[in-house]
């Protein structure tokens, strides 16, 4: 009886010890097989509301095998995706993204919990205030509202911001032609913000941006003083142009192209 319930102990053991061993080599297998086919993006995507709601939405380790942040947590938050992955060596299958928010985090995050970036292109607004009421809430104009609040008593033109953006095709040169005293000293010093692009968040950079402000000029004091001026403002922070998408996988389309484009200027309507 004694020999019996040995050997039975022996059987559960050795079948224990194999199915740790399985789940072992199956956990080892499903690291092996998460696979990259689109590399070093650095695509700017925000939360996607429709799929990330009051439920759990995790970002992962880079092994994806321990949970390190709650989506929920981060509803504000800009996630740079830098890779895409799947759970097999083809693209088909969930799509997994390695994603940054550019400072302290990185992990992996499911793909359709995300909704990349966008800019709206200025024709399909009509009023000032549709323009402003975009500006203060689209995920990415993040950096836009920063650098409106350095100028807090200047109204932002839909107007002067058009001239601003189609000024290099412009042979008319509308805003010579519409408006007075341009402050090119600001329109000029604009582009320093390209120069960080995403490695750092927009309150970085737009720190760096008022950091030149002051040094031509263009203290809080006056920048708050400009309120008979009007601010034309367009900012394409490395990313396409049309409406949020879920567009899978990470790769871009020729329709979808990043670009570079910071407008920033004050004047007076003629």
């Amino acid at each position: 009886m004694l020999n019996k319930s040995i050997k039975t102990m022996s059987i559960t053991l050795i079948a224990l010890i194999v199915g740790i061993l399985t789940l072992s080599i199956r956990s080892q297998a499903k690291l092996i097989t998460l696979s990259t086919y689109h590399r070093d993006s650095w695509i700017a995507y925000g939360i996607n509301s429709k799929t990330v709601k009051s439920h759990n939405a995790y970002i992962w380790n880079l092994q994806h095998t321990k949970r390190l942040h709650n989506l929920n947590n981060y509803k504000n938050t800009t996630w740079y995706a830098m890779s895409a992955f799947t759970r097999t060596n083809t693209s088909k299958g969930p799509v997994y993204y390695k994603v940054s928010n550019g400072t302290n985090i990185t992990g992996i995050v499911y793909g359709k919990y995300l909704s990349k970036y966008y800019v709206k292109p200025l024709n399909s607004f009509q009023t000032d205030q549709q323009y402003v009421n975009y500006l203060k809430t689209a995920q990415s104009q993040k950096l836009a509202r920063g650098v409106m609040k350095l100028f807090p008593n200047s109204s932002v033109s839909l107007k002067l911001s058009q001239a601003a953006l189609n000024q290099y095709n412009d042979s008319s040169n509308s805003i010579s032609r519409n408006y007075t005293d341009v402050q090119s000293s600001v329109y000029n010093h604009a582009y320093v913000l390209s120069q960080w692009l995403t490695k750092k968040t927009a309150t970085q950079r737009v720190a760096v941006f008022e950091k030149t402000l002051d040094s031509i000029g263009y203290n809080a004091e006056k920048r708050a003083s400009m309120g008979d001026y009007e601010l034309g403002i367009y900012i394409r922070d490395n990313i396409g142009i049309g409406k949020p998408s879920t567009q899978l996988p990470i790769a871009k389309t020729i329709d979808d192209q990043g670009a570079l484009n910071y407008q920033v200027v004050l004047a007076k309507e003629k």
